[in-house]
């Protein structure tokens, strides 16, 4: 395809090319450094996190599947779509948030608003961006923005090793936003338009396109996914949905604007009132009695499919504590330790988000390949290993559920 291309296009593609790499491989390290690193802020994190994947997906999209020549009004109605949608998923997660008992602070507030208003600069530059270039015969832009992202990377990143957290997120957009928006403005003399265009056909599905990659993103960096909030709130969220595919808007910019705020809203409560005061909400809202450690614990529940928020987090089926079903006992033989957390026993059993659990493991009988099983038991030494024995019997274990939990204890009495 770039043999195709005049010279100019040519380099200009192939720059474009070669700054989505540089945008996507940062993103991916940004993601995975910043937000494992402290779960108090995890919520917040969350937030930026989503929207620099919402970024990623579309600006994915337009250097890798879409054509140099592709028609301003389409490009011009990707960034109309792009900044009404922000401002409606905004405005959507400020409603329904408070569905959990939201409570914002100062501090969250100034977060959201910033990061829309980053959202609608970096869509309009972005796009003009674009437009530009292709009537350049050199690739100016499209290289000075490779070499922003380059050094926003190291600043951002120096800030998070510094402490900064998830405000180093907001401070690497900010920065990225303003300075390509200031030499782009001196340069051609760009200014913000919310021009609406009719897209057309290849338009509408380079944006269900992005909708996959959104929903794939979201599934590697945090281990959930999105499209399971389908079912978490009525028939609310699922309308909204399907009236997004109708007219070919985003549908994951919805969801993930949605979760980005009930997730500042969550974090902001909980700073507010405490963690009692989230898992009370939730527990309004679902109808389990639950015991959760922080609100990030509330969000992984949010995530996960039907609702199986056990106590190894959004990886479950790869860390729950497994056992031999039908036997009820534990055999060593087919456990593998898969994680330690401190002692054993709750009332709120395998929904105890705070643990007791001393050691999880995940069996290795082809049997049950895939399977979590979760039920009272201990954790003994044997001839084989450390393992799980069974407290009591399964009953009606053949599925997991919130009311079984295989929980292997450290102290043998109990």
């Amino acid at each position: 395809m770039m043999r195709s291309l005049p010279g100019g296009a040519g380099r200009v593609f192939l720059w474009q090319r070669v700054n989505q790499a540089v945008y996507l491989a940062r993103n991916i390290v940004l993601a995975r450094y910043i937000v494992p690193a402290d779960y108090g802020d995890f919520a917040a994190a969350l937030n930026l996190a989503s929207y620099v994947a919402i970024a990623s997906a579309l600006e994915f999209r337009t250097a890798f599947f879409s054509k140099p020549d592709l028609g301003e009004d389409a490009t011009r109605t990707q960034w109309s779509a792009e900044v009404l949608l922000n401002t409606f998923s905004l405005l959507l997660g400020l409603g329904l948030a408070p569905l959990l008992g939201a409570e914002y602070s100062p501090e969250v507030l100034i977060a959201m608003v910033g990061l829309l208003a980053v959202g609608v600069l970096d869509a309009g530059y972005s796009t003009h961006l674009y437009l530009v270039e292709k009537r350049m015969e050199f690739p100016f832009l499209t290289a000075l923005r490779t070499f922003v992202n380059l050094l926003g990377f190291a600043l951002c990143l120096a800030l998070a090793m510094a402490g900064w957290g998830w405000k180093a997120l907001l401070v690497d957009r900010v920065a990225i936003a303003l300075v390509t928006g200031v030499v782009l403005w001196a340069h051609t003399g760009w200014r913000p338009s919310l021009r609406l265009h009719r897209p057309s056909l290849r338009w509408y599905w380079g944006f269900v396109s992005v909708m996959f990659l959104n929903a794939l993103w979201g599934k590697v960096l945090f281990g959930f996914d999105i499209f399971a909030i389908t079912r978490r709130l009525g028939g609310v969220f699922t309308g909204i949905y399907n009236m997004a595919m109708k007219w070919a808007l985003i549908p994951m910019e919805l969801g993930a604007g949605f979760l980005a705020v009930m997730a500042l809203s969550l974090y902001s409560k909980e700073r507010v009132r405490g963690p009692e005061a989230v898992r009370a909400a939730y527990g309004e809202v679902t109808f389990h009695i639950v015991r959760f450690s922080t609100a990030i614990a509330v969000l992984m529940a949010l995530f996960m499919q039907d609702l199986f928020c056990f106590a190894y987090g959004p990886e479950w089926r790869q860390g729950a504590c497994n056992a031999d079903a039908p036997a009820g006992i534990g055999d060593p033989r087919l456990l593998r330790p898969s994680g330690s957390y401190p002692a054993c026993a709750s009332p709120y059993g395998a929904m105890d988000m705070e643990g007791n659990v001393s050691e999880w493991v995940e069996t290795t009988d082809p049997r049950w390949a895939g399977e979590a099983w979760l039920a009272g038991g201990t954790l003994w030494t044997g001839v084989y290993g450390r393992g799980c024995a069974a407290r009591h019997a399964h009953g009606n274990g053949q599925t997991s559920t919130e009311d079984d939990g295989f929980r292997c204890c450290a102290d043998p009495a109990r």
